[in-house]
């Protein structure tokens, strides 16, 4: 688990970055191009693991190679709704 969101409180797992890309790339057709920016808050150690996962997904592994459970989606999407 990753944490160090000082704004949002979020704690995503490394999987997280690679599964979003790779969910992404599962629902548009191959010929679209996708852009990633990151944005900053998480603790700089944490980027290169974060990078890792995402890279992964943008080079085609499929979302279910990832481990992000349906519940801590809901838990973040509820931690974001209500701030």
């Amino acid at each position: 688990m990753m944490t160090g969101d000082n704004l949002g409180a979020l704690e995503v797992k490394k999987g997280w970055y690679g599964w979003a890309i790779a969910k992404l790339k599962e629902q548009l057709p191959s010929d679209v191009p996708i852009v990633v920016q990151l944005e900053g808050g998480y603790a700089p150690e944490n980027g290169r693991l974060f990078l890792d996962s995402l890279l992964e997904g943008l080079n085609g592994a499929p979302s279910t190679d990832f481990s992000w459970p349906e519940d801590k989606l809901q838990r973040n999407k509820q931690r974001a709704n209500d701030r």
